[in-house]
Formats: structure tokens, sequence, C-alpha cells
């Protein structure tokens, strides 16, 4: 039997080892907005093939040589289904950064050090 082990709150939730029931319900939501806003930037016609790659390195962990923006694209809008809450904890924020996509009000939670 394991032992759950409260280590806070982030946005009102508990924050526990192994994740809860409600930690995955509100990871599941916000992977949701985050995936959506990704799929736009994606689909935004004005970014160039250079923006594109700058924007895959965060959604498939590489970039594409010579290809086209419509190849880009392709690639990255499969990818985004699989995308982790892990991940995109991880780097949704750099999304935000670099212009891509917007800002949340409510992120993921656990996955703080």
């Amino acid at each position: 039997m394991s032992k759950t082990k409260i280590l806070g709150q982030e946005h009102g939730i508990t924050i526990t080892r192994p994740f809860s029931s409600e930690m995955y319900a509100h990871n599941r939501k916000v992977a949701t907005i985050m995936k959506e806003n990704i799929t736009k930037a994606i689909n935004n016609r004005k970014h160039t093939a250079d923006a594109l790659n700058e924007m895959t390195k965060s959604i498939t962990a590489y970039t594409f040589g010579t290809s086209n923006r419509e190849e880009i694209r392709k690639e990255m809008l499969e990818e985004v289904d699989r995308l982790q809450d892990w991940w995109l904890a991880q780097e949704y924020p750099t999304l935000v950064e670099k212009g891509f996509c917007k800002e949340i009000a409510v992120g993921m939670v656990g996955f703080k050090k």
C-alpha cells in the first residue's frame, strides 16, 4: 500500500505524490486549452518556415532542414495530440515567451520541483 504525500497547493488543488484524480482532471483541462492554443499558432499562416521551425522545437524537440511550411505544419499538427502533460508544462511557457501562444490564467499542477 502506497502512502500519499501532500506537497502543498497550486491553484487551489492539493498537490500529492502520487498524483490525485483531482490533479489529473485539472491537468487534462489545462492540456486541452494549451493544445488548442498550440494548434492555432501552428495554423497561423503568417509564420515563416524559420518561425515554424523555432516553434517545432517545443512540440517535436527537433527542427526541419529544408522542409516547406506545410510539411512542418503537418508534422506538428500530428504531434500535438501526443504531447504529454509534463512536456506541455515544460514547453508551453517557452511558446508563450517566444510569442507563439497566449498565456493562460491557470497552468498545470504537480510539475514544480
